[in-house]
């Protein structure tokens, strides 16, 4: 296992006040033997002060624990390249341009997403329920635009990306996903049964005025679960950085 130490930029050398953030991570082997660091688990206070008090051994040591914050419970995984998070069902604008150049914002509850950002890469996918995910939860093709089929990875056009995978640049890519303009469909499981850019405008017409999120019966399922979908976005930027 190994242990990461986050912290924002500042000096390079002596102690700081800034808070810090600990991260647990699995150690995994490439079949050619290369040591991977796997997707980690934010440590609670009470580890993170543990681990404070062998590293340092010193007066600092309990000023440093008790400095460590504890993140939204949405952030699923903090990785070195990497950070994941659960977005729940809420209303808002969706942003769409149809196929004549018109343009729509719809009054829509959005679905219950899980966003994740890989160097810079962003992926997209659903899942049912409002209920923190889990590893074994399972996921579904996001029903919007702009979204590739098997992992998710969003079509980001022109929009200008946050310059980082970090936690403090979450809500810029929630940007890149809730204001940007729908502008295509780029696979035929969009919706269960497929839908074509028309017919996925429909679906979100119809979404106005309702007080839930679709039902995940509308959704195509990835045949995947969060666990296996964090290691194939991961393998994913290995193979095409």
């Amino acid at each position: 296992m190994a242990i990461l130490i986050h912290q924002a930029d500042g000096p390079s050398s002596g102690h700081s006040n800034k808070a810090a953030l600990l991260t647990l991570h699995p150690i995994t082997e490439s079949r050619d033997g290369v040591p991977h660091i796997g997707p980690g688990t934010i440590m609670g206070e009470g580890e993170g002060r543990t681990v404070g008090n062998i590293l340092l051994q010193s007066e600092d040591a309990r000023t440093y624990s008790r400095t460590i914050p504890i993140l939204s419970e949405h952030v699923l995984t903090v990785e070195p390249d990497a950070v994941t998070w659960f977005v729940p069902a809420h209303r808002a604008l969706m942003h769409c341009l149809d196929t004549k150049g018109k343009r729509h914002a719809l009054d829509v509850v959005w679905p219950h997403l899980i966003l994740r950002v890989v160097r810079r890469t962003l992926y997209v996918v659903a899942v049912e329920s409002a209920h923190r995910p889990c590893a074994s939860t399972p996921l579904f093709a996001a029903p919007l635009t702009n979204i590739s089929a098997g992992v998710g990875r969003m079509c980001t056009g022109s929009a200008v990306l946050p310059r980082s995978s970090s936690v403090d640049s979450i809500p810029s890519w929630d940007r890149i996903v809730t204001q940007t303009y729908n502008t295509h469909v780029n696979h035929g499981s969009t919706l269960r049964g497929g839908a074509s850019n028309e017919q996925l405008l429909d679906f979100w017409k119809g979404r106005v005025g309702k007080r839930t999120p679709p039902s995940a019966r509308r959704y195509t399922s990835l045949q995947m679960n969060l666990s296996q979908w964090l290691k194939q976005t991961t393998t994913e930027r290995e193979i095409d950085p």
